[in-house]
């Protein structure tokens, strides 16, 4: 797709276009080349295709932003916590944006201990550094050994099926997103 096409949809996919979106797609143009410009938007329609009509679908731009890895594991995870934002937190009647199952501190917090997020790109943001941090840091870079995101670093007290679901539920997904 053109660039004028791809900026069309994601306002026709926005209720109201969020000043900060403007800012990251003015700054993603600006600040890279062609190629990485291309690659971005290429994995946000695998992402979109993958997500269509699930309520993850108005993050597919701020995901696509991450690194692979991380995209995968943002969206991978999102599926088996929340089937992409069907089953959600919520604070007040409105949707906390959390679609992984997080639990950072925070002033909001919604149902469950689950932190709420201001927003789509609050919430990719947040969720987004610590995948980062575990992937770049603890090297944890398949889903077998990002279970802790699911059970903490000492799983002895999980059901060993539904880490075994987990890791394949969120794999399938990840996989899909990082096999290139």
């Amino acid at each position: 797709p053109t660039t004028d096409t791809y900026i069309e949809k994601e306002a026709q996919i926005n209720e109201e276009i969020d000043p900060a979106f403007i800012t990251q797609v003015i700054s993603l143009y600006q600040n890279n080349r062609r190629e990485d410009v291309e690659d971005k938007v290429q994995l946000e329609g695998e992402i979109r295709q993958m997500v269509r009509g699930y309520p993850i679908e108005k993050m597919a731009f701020y995901i696509a932003q991450q690194d692979k890895i991380v995209a995968a594991f943002l969206v991978g995870i999102a599926k088996k916590e929340s089937n992409w934002g069907k089953r959600v937190p919520v604070l007040d009647g409105r949707d906390c944006y959390n679609y992984w199952g997080y639990r950072g501190i925070r002033d909001s917090m919604g149902s469950g201990g689950h932190t709420c997020f201001d927003s789509p790109a609050d919430a990719v943001e947040t969720v987004s550094k610590r995948i980062k941090f575990l992937v770049s840091n603890e090297n944890l870079d398949t889903p077998s050994e990002m279970i802790i995101w699911k059970c903490g670093y000492d799983c002895s007290w999980d059901n060993p099926e539904s880490m075994k679901s987990w890791i394949q539920d969120v794999g399938m997904y990840f996989n899909k997103l990082n096999e290139k």
